[in-house]
């Protein structure tokens, strides 16, 4: 035999220390995990004080009450904090109308490229330890800044040119097998060896304008001041003419590999 929990029609809430007041009709409005929890198949813990408790921080819970109630919205500056706990609790149409405020548009297109690219935050993070090491480690007392350098790999490129000058009509084709054993690659004064570099790390993110934004919004998510500059390595080799290459002797053109290394400087400050 399946226990049930009986609700009276007023009830009291305790959401994370926040108290709030409100009717057992609301909480039971929609699909959503308070419908489910208040629905009396379940139950529910009560503080010293009998309020039904909520183990979740509850300072954007009216929110979500003024929504059951009366599908009223919240204000844009608190559209993301709503939309997380409107997510938390499974209430779909306050999260679904929530998704063309601002703030939730721009957090949601950034976890999206964070979770296709995870490694950023891996990069992010280390660059971050660095930075916090050498200012615990640093002499000066008076040390307001801390800088972090980093190699970034893309990968090897290559492209083809047809005709006599380096750019015309380029088209990005295979890297030659000849090339990986050439001694180029090690030789060629790529910018990862100009300055002492702190780690490197392979990274799947092309365009350097997303790894700056990237790496920039895990820096402000923690709080942090961070100058950002890069450097891509445009050093390229020229492996053979495409005619021999593809066995086409009517092409007059060349393939050239390219590095394409990041270097990435971060300065990070300290003061307040």
């Amino acid at each position: 035999m399946t226990n049930t929990q009986e609700f009276p029609p007023v009830v009291p809430l305790n959401v994370g220390g926040h108290h709030y007041t409100t009717t057992l009709s609301t909480l039971r409005k929609h699909d959503s995990m308070l419908a489910v929890m208040f629905s009396g198949r379940h139950q529910v813990l009560t503080d010293k004080d009998g309020c039904y408790f909520i183990d979740r921080d509850g300072t954007f819970f009216n929110h979500i009450l003024n929504f059951l109630l009366s599908e009223t919205l919240p204000p844009p500056h608190v559209g993301q904090q709503v939309y997380e706990e409107a997510t938390f609790y499974g209430i779909e149409g306050l999260a679904n109308q929530l998704l063309v405020y601002k703030d939730v548009a721009v957090a949601q297109r950034m976890q999206k490229w964070i979770s296709k690219h995870p490694q950023v935050t891996s990069i992010a993070i280390k660059m971050m330890t660095y930075a916090v090491e050498k200012y615990n480690k640093s002499a000066d007392f008076n040390c307001t800044e801390t800088h972090v350098r980093t190699t970034l790999d893309r990968g090897y490129t290559a492209e083809f040119c047809v005709g006599a000058v380096v750019g015309s009509y380029p088209c990005e084709v295979p890297i030659p097998k000849e090339f990986f054993k050439s001694s180029w690659k090690d030789t060629h004064g790529c910018i990862s060896t100009e300055s002492p570099t702190d780690f490197s790390s392979p990274i799947s993110v092309t365009d350097t304008d997303w790894i700056k934004g990237l790496l920039q919004h895990q820096f402000e998510k923690r709080g942090l001041s961070v100058t950002l500059t890069t450097k891509i390595c445009h050093c390229s080799k020229e492996s053979r003419s495409i005619s021999q290459h593809f066995k086409l002797s009517s092409l007059n053109g060349t393939i050239f590999v390219y590095c394409g290394k990041v270097a990435v400087n971060a300065s990070f400050s300290w003061t307040k």
